[in-house]
């Protein structure tokens, strides 16, 4: 990541400066993940665009940092016969695969 500016040092309010060298502080110590996080979504008919799950679906799509992924997609694969797992081992794949799961 670059950050190029062309302001001088003497233009920067005290508060500029604070939120400059946290900022600084915060890519050291953390690094910078631009890596994107898997959101396993469940709740009504993703289809039903009165649902909670849709509305919360439709504001995280827009973020691009965000990877949406839904039960219906999985149970689609099941029914096709690509996974011959127990519910157990698939609990455990989706743990190990998903950043964050919503249940709504």
């Amino acid at each position: 990541m670059t950050i190029q500016a062309s302001v001088k040092i003497e233009d920067l309010s005290s508060s500029d400066i604070k939120k400059s060298i946290d900022t600084i502080r915060n890519i050291i110590i953390n690094g910078i993940n631009d890596t994107k996080k898997v959101i396993f979504i469940c709740g009504k008919d993703k289809s039903d665009k009165e649902s909670y799950r849709f509305k919360i679906s439709q504001l995280l799509e827009h973020n691009t940092n965000y990877q949406l992924a839904y039960p219906e997609d999985l149970f689609e694969d099941l029914l096709e016969g690509q996974a011959n797992n127990s519910l157990l081992s698939l609990e455990q794949q989706l743990a190990e695969a998903v950043d964050l799961i919503i249940l709504i």
